[in-house]
């Protein structure tokens, strides 16, 4: 496996594959670089970001691509016109679009004027959980030659989208990259608690108004018949409360929408480490306020804590934030909360014991509804009391643990033999069918002056629009004067 990141490639070879991912914020940046590291041992592997409001920062970036091929390398950012450079350049087989929406159909323009007819094969997918499958996630990604989706259910859903669109777009299952992997033979997960006896990392604490707490009490604690991570015990709904160490809570930018709601999970958090001092609870979050992320977050976590525990509601030192990946918090005796985010695919692949909150709906509005019947759903209360579910077999071979080899790498190697012979068919066709959005050349322009923008206005155009007008207002009265 040879790697990459921004400067020019050696001749390919007739047998190796040459793969380039397009990433464009965090959440993505970590697909790219996990998908890239499970393709054949022989492919030529690069990996950029181009320039958008979303981009993420050097800590998020590092954090992205931790534990891949790319952990050690300097991701480089270009735009537009410095991507259409590097391909020609590079001359990739196939491309990567690990982007959202808009970025993804820009760079499917790019690739195909830069490219002509010898174009590279196009290949998109979506960063986590992806249900319910949507109308819009394929029309942005109309012209592609494959799209990578990670679960059988996905799979039967995205293949219904396809085909009530008219689009002839191959969807292809692999599992999602950054997943724990199981054994061969292993049984599918159980929620069981970790049984390792590596010590549990501390993350990177960051002091926001709370003091930051060593993350170590009692993750070596005395072990039985359970095993290291301790015993655990079964309440009357049939939930179980485990020995635990470490508390993590993993926040979801978009769920819950208000800030209520955010910080009544922040009094559950609050409420357990009281009742249990020898916990670690944490929240673990995707980016400080300020940082961007794939989806725009109103109320930061960061910020209530240290507003909570400014006001006295919370005591300083019960909750603490951490940044950095996912993995370092996990370990015997760890726990993971959350509302909607993927990092609940994470624990449980990790042998982790997972809620996921229902008290705020599940539904597809919450993004959550893909967890019913998981057994995985619990309430506010069985966090703070420290119980947690048990995901069920049947839910789990259907959604995102299943056993079912990847069919990614065989697809890339068909794609660039495909292109190789100028047999991919021409983006422009797929699109002509009436799967594009409206408005095409005026979003097409708006994405594209937005990669290409200067740093100064690449950071106000990734201000949440009321924040924009409201800088606008503020200027026109200014003049005004």
């Amino acid at each position: 496996m040879t790697l990459s990141t921004g400067v020019q490639l050696a001749p390919a070879t007739t047998t190796s594959v040459r793969v380039l991912a397009v990433a464009d914020s965090d959440s993505y940046l970590k697909w790219g670089a996990s998908t890239l590291a499970t393709l054949p041992d022989d492919a030529t592997l690069d990996l950029v970001l181009l320039r958008s409001p979303i981009l993420p920062s050097a800590d998020q970036r590092a954090a992205a691509v931790a534990g891949t091929p790319f952990a050690d390398a300097d991701v480089p950012v270009l735009t537009p016109r410095a991507l259409c450079a590097h391909l020609r350049a590079t001359d990739p087989d196939v491309v990567l679009l690990s982007a959202t929406g808009p970025i993804a159909e820009l760079v499917v323009r790019l690739v195909e004027r830069v490219g002509g007819s010898r174009r590279p094969a196009l290949v998109g997918g979506l960063p986590g959980m992806s249900y319910p499958a949507t109308l819009r996630a394929l029309r942005f990604r109309a012209g592609q030659d494959a799209f990578v989706v990670h679960s059988l259910r996905e799979r039967r859903e995205f293949t219904a989208v396809a085909a009530q669109l008219g689009l002839d777009l191959p969807v292809v299952l692999a599992p999602l990259p950054f997943l724990a992997p199981s054994p061969p033979g292993a049984p599918v997960s159980s929620g069981a608690p970790v049984s390792s006896g590596a010590p549990v990392s501390s993350g990177a604490p960051v002091s926001s108004g709370t003091s930051v707490s060593s993350g170590a009490s009692g993750a070596t604690g005395a072990s039985d018949a359970s095993g290291p991570s301790g015993p655990s015990r079964s309440t009357d709904d049939g939930r179980t409360s485990p020995w635990l160490s470490r508390v993590v809570f993993a926040p979801q930018a978009k769920m819950p929408v208000t800030r209520a709601h955010r910080e009544q999970i922040l009094h559950a958090l609050a409420r357990l480490a009281d009742d249990r001092p020898d916990v670690d609870v944490v929240v673990k979050v995707r980016g400080l306020a300020g940082e961007a992320q794939t989806h725009h977050e109103a109320f930061p976590f960061d910020v209530l804590l240290a507003d909570l525990v400014a006001a006295g509601d919370i005591p300083a030192g019960a909750v603490r934030v951490a940044t950095g990946p996912l993995a370092d918090q996990f370990g015997p005796g760890s726990a993971l909360v959350t509302v909607s985010s993927t990092a609940a695919l994470e624990s449980i692949a990790a042998g982790i014991p997972t809620l996921v909150l229902e008290d705020f709906g599940v539904n597809e509005r919450m993004l959550n509804a893909v967890f019913l019947g998981s057994s995985c759903l619990g309430t506010l209360d069985d966090l703070a009391s420290g119980r947690f579910g048990a995901p069920e077999p049947r839910w789990l071979a259907d959604n995102y643990l299943h056993r079912t080899p990847s069919e990614l790498p065989d697809a890339v190697r068909r794609l660039a033999a495909a292109r190789r012979a100028g047999g991919l068919t021409p983006p422009r066709t797929r699109r002509t069918r009436g799967v594009v959005l409206g408005r095409v050349r005026r979003r097409l322009l708006r994405t594209f002056v937005r990669s290409q923008a200067p740093r100064p206005l690449l950071v106000v155009l990734g201000l949440p629009g009321r924040v924009r007008r409201s800088l606008a207002s503020s200027r026109s009265r200014v003049a005004a004067r």
